[in-house]
């Protein structure tokens, strides 16, 4: 069973769990290679979080301008982009830290 991983509005695409002692097997028919799928999973995650920054952005400019009067919607648009920054950030130092982990491999 397959679901979408989604923490804070930054979905992670599909995540389907290993039962102890199941493998995860080759390809399937016309399936992307692994790199692009997870460069595809990179990419959108990178482009929600730039979306609800710019929401919160332009939450921000309209509180300012007072076109909106409730500072609980603009509180709650930063905080839902700095909880997805913060998330995309500790991915991006995992990938750091498990590529340097592979360069420190002994060939």
């Amino acid at each position: 069973m397959a679901d979408d991983l989604n923490i804070t509005g930054l979905s992670l695409g599909p995540v389907s769990p290993l039962r102890p002692g199941q493998q995860q097997t080759g390809k399937k028919q016309g399936a992307q290679p692994a790199a692009e799928r997870f460069a595809e999973v990179l990419r959108k995650s990178i482009q929600e979080v730039a979306e609800l920054q710019g929401k919160a952005d332009e939450a921000i400019r309209q509180l300012l301008s007072g076109d909106l009067d409730d500072i609980n919607e603009v509180l709650i648009a930063v905080e839902k982009a700095d909880i997805a920054f913060n998330t995309m950030m500790q991915i991006r130092n995992k990938i750091v830290a498990a590529y340097e982990e592979i360069m420190r491999m002994q060939l």
